[in-house]
């Protein structure tokens, strides 16, 4: 027992430990860290200790590391090698992951706070090492333990005011700063991350911190953001997770994207266009004041259903961008009707479904996987491509679903990613398929393939060539150079071939969400935002709903809705979210954040059931029996377009 407690309270001893050589051991201030521990003796050791079963060892080994944690964290701050293993090899403590008491749980506050204080090479270097040299398995277990930790810290704090977890954001946060980036350095050079990227969210932080936009702790945390990224822009660097390994570090949680979750993500950004656009109007209003103009809160869209796509694109080209940020009213000319956010809906639909329908020809759809990308042979470049990357802006803004079936490698272009060949395989598998079994082929590569460095491709029946490289038809490509080649192609069908209409599309969409909030988002959380979630759990959904006008949980037609409607297959599903809320797709929170309301609308008779779709609200009259409920409202949501049945 001394000599375990002996060796773990002293740093020296623990970083002289598991070197796998003697040669190792010689060459210990390599500042990369190398391969510079033996895991395989360091778990046997803490496996001997676990299996002697005495409760009263752990205590006191947990006691050692918490004093060389104390003598590391005073006597090297900066870290030096030695210092970065012995922390490593106290993280390997399997007791960290099992024990909630406060002496582990203080044991790992202390090892976050000597990361907080390290340099910035010393923490680049564990960053590196982390990435080469820790098994997924155990990156996964060690993020875990981080997480179950800031879990307690924030169930445990008195209050949620953004200074009561500041010690906490400065270190914990700061740790997962370090693994987030090695997690990314790992994709970026194997193709895989160790751990998905949503294993960094952490449910306590969003759910506990960031429940809603009234939220205390999401208030004080944007605040400092916005003051986090005045300091970034003063330093002269964009906030990355690059930057998060710098000094001065950022304090705000919201700096830290990786521990918030799509939906936070979404409210943060909501505040963010709240307090732009409250900027704007103070702005209007000075300016208002001096020339005695009318301040207008809204971005208003006076369109006809004829001719919705010229109407549009002639209002928003010549729109400030600021106002692009404002609430939306969409007025149909010749309708009744005021929006109060179902208008708008309808109208997202309309212009959407006439910009992609394919007489339009400015996106091709793959037959056998209906996604959409941009036609590179189309006679419309410049000003509609830009409309649809505006409009997709402002429905963001406006918190409106769209139906646009992108496939990722759109959003991951909009996130300044480069496109793989597993984009191209989810837009067109049969090319992506063709073009991977030649990378894969063991054989001849010329002799069975018999390709050159060029392309050919079919315009209005001319077939026309495009070489990859200059002379590219004259090269052959063989086995040394067939990843060249599907690199090359790949590029030429993803972007080089729809440059302009991409751009223009870029151009339109970053009019609008060009600010730095929009950065947070992954190119998967990207997607969520402007398509919702397409998972529909209706279940969810009858467990918030509310009811009114006579209507309760127990109402007997009620129960004979939810029977119906668990009864429908997933089309008609979306269907009655479309016919109720304007959307066929759940919030990016899912279908249990959406405020749905059921109202009796009189007694049982032959009407079909209506909606406010501005407000997610169902009228539905007290149907007596299920078959007539059952029929009433296929028909209703088979049936309705426009707003004349609401």
């Amino acid at each position: 027992d001394r000599l375990v407690l002996d060796a773990f309270d002293q740093p020296a001893v623990l970083a002289a430990s598991f070197f796998p050589s003697r040669e190792k051991a010689m060459d210990s201030e390599d500042p990369a860290l190398g391969d510079l521990l033996d895991w395989d003796s360091m778990d046997k050791l803490y496996a001997e200790v676990e299996s002697l079963g005495r409760e009263e060892l752990w205590s006191a080994l947990l006691a050692a590391s918490s004093k060389a944690l104390e003598a590391m964290s005073s006597q090297d701050p900066k870290g030096s090698v030695p210092t970065l293993r012995a922390l490593v090899v106290l993280m390997g403590n399997p007791q960290l992951a099992q024990r909630v008491d406060p002496e582990a749980t203080n044991l790992i506050g202390s090892m976050c706070g000597l990361v907080a204080k390290l340099g910035v090479e010393a923490r680049a270097a564990l960053k590196a090492w982390f990435a080469a040299e820790m098994d997924s398995k155990r990156f996964d277990k060690w993020l875990k333990v981080i997480q179950q930790f800031i879990t307690i810290s924030v169930y445990q704090a008195e209050s949620h005011g953004a200074a009561e977890l500041q010690e906490i954001t400065d270190a914990v946060l700061g740790f997962l700063a370090v693994m987030h980036s090695a997690n990314e350095d790992i994709e970026a050079k194997e193709g895989e991350p160790k751990v998905e990227f949503e294993d960094f969210a952490n449910d306590a932080v969003n759910e506990e911190l960031f429940r809603n936009e009234e939220s205390r702790f999401l208030r004080d945390a944007y605040t400092q953001w916005v003051r986090d990224q005045a300091m970034a822009s003063n330093r002269g660097a964009a906030e990355d997770s690059s930057s998060l390994l710098s000094d001065p570090r950022p304090s705000s949680y919201i700096s830290y994207p990786f521990v918030l979750n799509p939906a936070t993500k979404a409210r943060v950004l909501q505040i963010d266009a709240q307090q732009q656009m409250n900027r704007g109007v103070r702005s209007e209003l000075f300016g208002a004041l001096l020339s005695g103009q009318r301040i207008m809160p809204y971005l208003i869209l006076r369109v006809r259903r004829s001719n919705i796509v010229e109407d549009t694109m002639r209002q928003l080209v010549h729109a400030p961008p600021g106002d692009l940020k404002k609430p939306l009213k969409v007025v149909f000319e010749g309708e009744e009707g005021i929006d109060e956010g179902g208008v708008s809906k309808e109208f997202f639909q309309v212009v959407t479904r006439e910009l992609l329908d394919p007489s339009f020809a400015m996106f091709r759809a793959d037959e056998e996987t209906q996604l959409l990308y941009f036609n590179p042979h189309t006679f419309e470049i410049g000003l509609e491509f830009e409309l649809i990357g505006t409009l997709i802006g402002v429905a963001i803004y406006n918190g409106i679903i769209l139906d646009i079936p992108f496939p990722m490698v759109v959003y991951k272009r909009l996130k300044g990613q480069s496109p793989t060949i597993s984009d191209l395989m989810e837009l067109d598998p049969e090319l992506g398929r063709n073009l991977q079994k030649m990378a894969n082929f063991d054989g001849d590569v010329e002799a069975t393939f018999g390709q050159v460095f060029q392309v050919s491709y079919e315009v209005f029946g001319d077939v026309r060539l495009h070489d990859l490289v200059p002379g590219g038809g004259e090269l052959a490509v063989t086995n040394a150079t067939v990843h060249e080649y599907v690199s090359l192609y790949t590029k030429w069908v993803l972007e080089d071939s729809v440059g302009a209409q991409y751009e223009a599309f870029k151009k339109g969409f970053l009019r609008v969400c060009g600010g730095v909030a929009l950065e947070m988002f992954r190119p998967k959380e990207l997607e969520l935002l402007v398509c919702g979630n397409p998972v529909l759990d209706f279940e969810a959904l009858e467990r918030v709903t509310q009811y009114d006008d006579g209507f309760s949980e127990a109402s007997p037609c009620i129960r004979l809705f939810w029977r119906a409607v668990h009864g429908f297959d997933e089309d008609e599903k979306r269907l009655l979210l479309k016919f109720s809320t304007g959307s066929d797709r759940a919030p990016i929170e899912g279908l249990s954040s959406l405020t749905f309301v059921i109202s009796r609308n009189g007694p049982d008779s032959d009407q079909l059931p209506t909606s406010h779709t501005c407000f997610n609200h169902l009228l539905l009259p007290d149907y007596s029996t299920f078959e007539k409920l059952d029929q009433k409202l296929r028909l209703a949501i088979h049936q309705s377009e426009g707003f004349g049945l609401r």
